[in-house]
């Protein structure tokens, strides 16, 4: 998108993004560091800056990215302005992508419809039992990840004392990504890391490190994904 423009550099831009990506990941290991150190006034406040490490860092980035180097280009997601699919259409058909497919096309016909049309095998009947190996592999794939994920959160040194609900969480995983398949959406599983971090965030430990007690609560995970839902508006 930027081979029209005579001012754009690929190696100012591969440059920034390399000192972003190393930038953001050092500082995240560093700042999480801080709990265990002499920094900050207090434990309270040397926890915050651990558990949100990750956050501070991407804000900090961000700013320097869009404040110092505000010239520079570099890869962002493409959202669109309005609440819609991204995935804009050459014709009627919607098998090709804007602008790729047509490049002599000065704009787009119009944006793919929210369901995906599970019929339309682009004139491949096949694909549909092809495409049963990989959906083999991809339900142990995430089966195992959801699994792998709650042993790791019902693990005993945790101090978990609500119920378990394996099969409740797998069924839910399930009906999720039978949804998002329907309207081309990412799948839903099971995140082993922000799962375990958020059991440690949530936790109260003695001097040796070792969990005391976790403050078990579901309004976490709505305010966090409430936080996420807003991103797209």
């Amino acid at each position: 998108k930027h081979e029209n423009d005579p001012s754009y550099s690929y190696i100012a831009s591969a440059f920034l993004s390399c000192i972003l990506t190393f930038g953001t990941t050092a500082g995240a290991f560093k700042l999480r560091s801080m709990k265990h150190s002499r920094f900050l006034p207090n434990q309270t406040l040397r926890n915050i800056v651990c558990d949100f490490a990750v956050v501070l860092n991407l804000i900090f980035w961000t700013v320097i990215s869009k404040a110092g180097f505000s010239n520079v280009p570099t890869e962002t997601l493409n959202v669109p302005d309005t609440f819609a699919p991204t995935f804009e259409c050459c014709d009627a058909s919607c098998t090709t992508s804007f602008p790729n497919d047509c490049p002599g096309q000065d704009e787009a016909w119009g944006r793919r419809p929210w369901l995906v049309d599970l019929g339309d095998t682009g004139g491949k009947p096949w694909v549909p039992i092809f495409a049963a190996v990989p959906a083999i592999l991809a339900f142990i794939l995430i089966f195992l990840d959801n699994g792998i994920t709650w042993h790791l959160i019902q693990e005993p040194s945790n101090k978990l004392v609500h119920g378990r609900a394996f099969n409740y969480d797998t069924i839910i995983i399930g009906i999720m990504i039978a949804i998002n398949s329907l309207i081309g959406l990412p799948w839903l599983v099971a995140s082993t890391v922000p799962s375990i971090i958020h059991v440690q965030a949530m936790s109260d430990k003695d001097d040796k490190g070792k969990i005391v007690k976790v403050q078990e609560t579901r309004l976490t995970h709505i305010f966090i994904h409430l936080l996420v839902l807003a991103t797209v508006f």
